[in-house]
């Protein structure tokens, strides 16, 4: 009883572990199939227009935690590419916040805070920022860039920059102003199909475990039913079992042989003979009178030289296993000691 308990409750808890499994490694394995035919999964973000000389990202690891976690995931690249509205060369670069702050102090710009992911160009939030000077210099001429490109694109891995402070900057080669810049990004998830590959197997075999331990086989009891002789086709019929084979004759065991008793000397003694019982007279009619030879001929109790004892051979059937039943059926009649 115990174990068919454990079996069960480890069988339910295996299910609920393999069945979420498959499920999440199928809804991977559809992700997979609308990858970039390049690789990944590419979008283009809503057109930006500044009327200062930049478009800033002030904190590009808490945007991507905010609206894109995914692509702070382990063994995943993100390329980000800018083009300015009139096809002037794009510089793009990735610095510390603070550096960053510095170098564009009192300069007009556009902060970019929020993306929302959904079908079509994604929309973005954006802020401006008043000033009312030019650059100093280039941004290319600055030497606090992490990261950098003239040709307006830029790829690094979000996950080892995770947890630092560091500013997204576009602007025009050239320092032009005003600035309108198109922007596309694309994430190349390098996890995602070894993962689902795992989660499917991992979820076929776990689920498979748990099929096969709530069907594990149940030892077979054998359940013995005693019942009288008479009552035999009546249980066996109600049981849908076979009748026993036909029960043996009545065995009556042999007179013992009476040996000669010994006299007070030791001698053995005459043999004694088995005693003979008189015939039982006929009974006369109620009312009738008996003749006195048949009352003198009636006495009670009767000498008897032994016992006579009449034992009825049991019967036992085993029958075959019911079918979709976990125990065998016997059937046995009842042993009766007739003296």
């Amino acid at each position: 009883m115990v174990l068919r308990v454990v079996r069960a409750v480890l069988g339910a808890v295996l299910l609920m572990v393999g069945v979420p499994l498959l499920l999440i490694g199928g809804l991977m394995y559809v992700a997979t199939q609308h990858q970039h035919p390049t690789g990944g999964y590419a979008a283009e973000l809503a057109t930006v227009s500044s009327g200062g000389y930049a478009v800033v990202v002030p904190d590009i690891d808490e945007l991507l935690r905010r609206d894109a976690p995914f692509a702070r995931a382990g063994q995943t690249s993100l390329r980000l590419a800018a083009e300015t509205g009139d096809g002037a060369p794009t510089f793009i670069g990735l610095a510390p916040a603070h550096e960053v702050a510095a170098y564009l102090a009192g300069v007009r710009h556009t902060a970019v805070t929020e993306v929302h992911l959904g079908r079509g160009p994604l929309p973005v939030t954006t802020s401006g920022v008043t000033g009312d000077r030019a650059p100093a210099s280039p941004p290319y001429q600055q030497p606090f860039w992490l990261a950098s490109n003239t040709g307006g694109t830029l790829e690094w891995t979000p996950h080892e920059l995770r947890g630092e402070q560091l500013a997204l900057v576009v602007m025009a080669l050239d320092v032009s102003a005003p600035l309108t810049v198109e922007l596309a990004a694309r994430v190349d998830p390098g996890w995602l199909t070894s993962t689902t590959y795992g989660l499917l197997v991992l979820g076929t075999l776990v689920t498979l475990l748990a099929v096969a331990v709530l069907s594990w086989p149940r030892r077979a009891r054998q359940v013995v039913y005693v019942v009288p002789p008479s009552q035999l086709p009546e249980v066996a019929a109600h049981l849908g079992v076979p009748m026993p084979p036909e029960p043996a004759g009545v065995a009556v065991p042999a007179e013992p042989a009476l040996e000669p008793a010994l006299d007070p000397a030791g001698q053995p003694g005459p043999a004694l003979e088995p005693a003979e019982f008189p015939e039982p007279a006929e009974l006369a009619p109620a009312g009738a009178g008996r003749p006195e030879s048949a009352d003198s001929a009636l006495e009670w109790p009767l000498a008897t030289t032994s016992s006579q004892h009449v034992t009825a051979t049991p019967m036992a059937m085993v029958a075959q296993e019911p079918a979709g039943s976990s125990h065998a059926v016997v059937l046995a009649p009842d042993r009766t000691l007739v003296p």
